[in-house]
């Protein structure tokens, strides 16, 4: 694909996947998704590594 235009003509040019009935089932379903909350737990944040100078460096 080439930019925007490209993929608007792809859309319009396919041929329908779903019927009008089969979108708004999924539309409900999805408006109607409850997401349980998860306890999640936050790690340490992750050392940054030890810079190497450049005179302890070997060619």
């Amino acid at each position: 694909m080439q930019g925007i235009p490209a993929l608007l003509q792809m859309i319009v040019s396919s041929a329908d996947c779903l019927t009008p009935m089969q979108v708004q089932i999924i539309a409900e379903a999805v408006e109607d998704l409850k997401i349980p909350a998860k306890n999640v737990e936050i790690s340490k944040s992750i050392p940054k590594p030890k810079l190497i100078k450049r005179e302890n460096l070997q060619d």
